[in-house]
């Protein structure tokens, strides 16, 4: 691979960490306290657990 190759990569990595973290800090704790969702209305899946036992 070309070092420009090896750069995109680094820094589409680095990128997808920060959204995950990003995700995780907006959306961690409210999942954790009972079944947040994402911009689409889907259970994230840190909640689902949490969004089964509301269900039930």
């Amino acid at each position: 691979m070309s070092d420009k190759t090896k750069t995109l990569i680094k820094d589409m990595i680095a990128f997808a960490i920060l959204l995950i973290f990003m995700f995780f800090v907006m959306k961690g704790v409210p999942a954790l306290v009972g079944g947040a969702t994402d911009a689409e209305g889907n259970p994230l899946t840190i909640s689902t657990p949490t969004i089964t036992c509301v269900q039930t």
